[in-house]
Formats: C-alpha cells, sequence, structure tokens
C-alpha cells in the first residue's frame, strides 16, 4: 500500500491579506524518490480550467504565475521537500481551489498524488471614499446638496450587516452629532469579482442648505452592524460647507460677485450692478422731469 505522497496548507480565509500556500511531500518517501511539485489553482467563477501557479524538480525552482499574481514569492526545492507559493495581497479574483501535485518513485513506477483545498476571501467594510454634488465655496440658501460615500460593504451575505455612519459637527464645534437614519439612503450595491465575495454600496445624504450650515462638517463612515466605533470603522473623509447666504442674497461665481441689502435695494459692488426694478422706475421718472 503505498502511502500518501503530499500535502497542501494554506490559510482557511484570506482577508485581503497575505497567503501563503505550501506543498509538501509526505516524511516517508526517501529523498532520492523524490521527482516534482507543481501547484495549480481553479478560480471561483471561471470556467477556463486550472491555471498553473509553481512548480519544482531537482535542483531547480520555476514560477509559471507570471503576471496571473503580481508580486507573489515562490520558495522551497526538491531537496527542501516543499514549495510555498506566496501572495502578497490576496483580492475576492484569488478565490477558488489551490490544487497540489506530488510525484515519486515506487520502485519502478512513478505516482502522482494530488490535494486540494479551498481558499475563500472576505473583505471587511471600508475602503471608502466621499462626494459631494455641487462642491462650492458659496452656496445660495435652499440649494440642494448631495453627500455620498462609496465603498466596500464585505461578502454577499453581509450586505444587510453593515451600517453607513453620517456624523456632522458644528462651525466652531468639537463634538460629532450623528446624521438621524431616515435622512439617509442607499443608493446601489454591486458585486465584484468571481465569487462576489466584495460587494459595494453608496450611501447618500441630501439636504437643503439654510444659512445655519455655514461652517458645519460632515463625514461618514461603513462598519458592521452592532460593532462599535472602537472595534472598526474607516472615515471616508470630511466635506465642510464654508457658506450658504441668507434668504434672498444671490451669488455670482464667476465674477466673485458680493450683495448687500441696502434700505430695500439690492445693490451689487461688483464691477457690473443690477438695481431693482423700484429703483429704475425712479430714474426714468427723474430722466421724463428733465427732458420736459
Amino acid at each position: 500500500m503505498k502511502p500518501s505522497s503530499g500535502s497542501l496548507s494554506l490559510s482557511s480565509t484570506a482577508t485581503g491579506g497575505r497567503v501563503e500556500i505550501t506543498c509538501k511531500f509526505h516524511p516517508s518517501i526517501e529523498d532520492k524518490d523524490l521527482i516534482t511539485i507543481n501547484m495549480n489553482r481553479t478560480l471561483d467563477g471561471d470556467t477556463g480550467g486550472e491555471q498553473k501557479l509553481a512548480g519544482t524538480r531537482t535542483k531547480r525552482t520555476f514560477d509559471h504565475s507570471g503576471d496571473e499574481v503580481k508580486g507573489s514569492e515562490v520558495n522551497g526545492s526538491i531537496e527542501q521537500r516543499f514549495l510555498t507559493f506566496t501572495m502578497p495581497l490576496a483580492t475576492c479574483q484569488d478565490a477558488g481551489m489551490y490544487i497540489c501535485y506530488t510525484q515519486y518513485y515506487d520502485g519502478t513506477k512513478v505516482f502522482t498524488s494530488e490535494n486540494s483545498q479551498n481558499l475563500t476571501v472576505t473583505v471587511d467594510p471600508g475602503q471608502a471614499t466621499m462626494g459631494a454634488t455641487p462642491k462650492l465655496t458659496v452656496y445660495s440658501y435652499n440649494t440642494f446638496l448631495s453627500l455620498t460615500c462609496s465603498g466596500a460593504v464585505g461578502t454577499v451575505d453581509d450586505t444587510t450587516k453593515v451600517q453607513w455612519i453620517w456624523e456632522y459637527k458644528e462651525s466652531q464645534g468639537t463634538s460629532w452629532y450623528q446624521v438621524h437614519d431616515e435622512e439617509v439612503t442607499l443608493k446601489s450595491s454591486t458585486p465584484s469579482g468571481p465569487g462576489d465575495c466584495a460587494r459595494y454600496q453608496v450611501s447618500k445624504f441630501d439636504r437643503a442648505l439654510i444659512t445655519e450650515d455655514t461652517g458645519k462638517t460632515f463625514r461618514c463612515f461603513v462598519r458592521r452592524n452592532g460593532s462599535t466605533i472602537q472595534d472598526f470603522h474607516q472615515y471616508a473623509g470630511t466635506y465642510t460647507i464654508n457658506t450658504v447666504l441668507k434668504p434672498g442674497m444671490t451669488t455670482t461665481t464667476a465674477a466673485n460677485t458680493r450683495n448687500v441689502q441696502n434700505g430695500g435695494m439690492r445693490v451689487d459692488t461688483s464691477s457690473s450692478y443690477t438695481v431693482t426694478t423700484s429703483l429704475t422706475a425712479a430714474l426714468m421718472f427723474l430722466h421724463s422731469l428733465s427732458a420736459s
């Protein structure tokens, strides 16, 4: 009865980090009978068959991966009785079945043993980014501002187990206050990569600006539902509303116009100015008197 000729070991779960995959000969096989070790993989959702990763035979190590796995490393040899393939950063696309083939002599025959193990990849919530539409220095009163945060929310089964948190602080304040959940909507959720090991969502916060919003700063982050801020969080950045004008005031960005109120008349202090209809009518009346 021939012994088991090899084994395959790898981390059962990768969290977007370093993964080492090792093939070994069985200790009962003598060094003189060792022939080759080859390592392949079949990716989740890939119908193209096995992809060669690495292999080694007497006094030589070679790597089949090419550009398929960037930054990968291969170590080991027949003399060392093992082969290790290292991925510095496992991603969704690396999920699948990893296979180890070992060959050795048993008397006059060559035996090939196959061992395999599945690699699953999970993605924690995070990688969030923040955006604002429109993005202005000065906002008119009642301008509709849309703030968005987008980021990874984990596996397909985890999409209902994450929570987007929006917070704000006042102009001169240091304390952060949470925005009510009913003001926040989830805009989309799409898969990424074979096996759908990660999904991405966009959290959207809309607000009609008022003067009191001047100087407020908003931020957001995503976390697993039920966890605390200390457990896990990643802020997507901040957005500060510099100025929101009072009702009735306007702004012309191109001309850097500054409007002031003057006894019921609106006077524009830029080089091109506008006067109210009542003032125009008064000037026309004075002109008619001088003409007569």
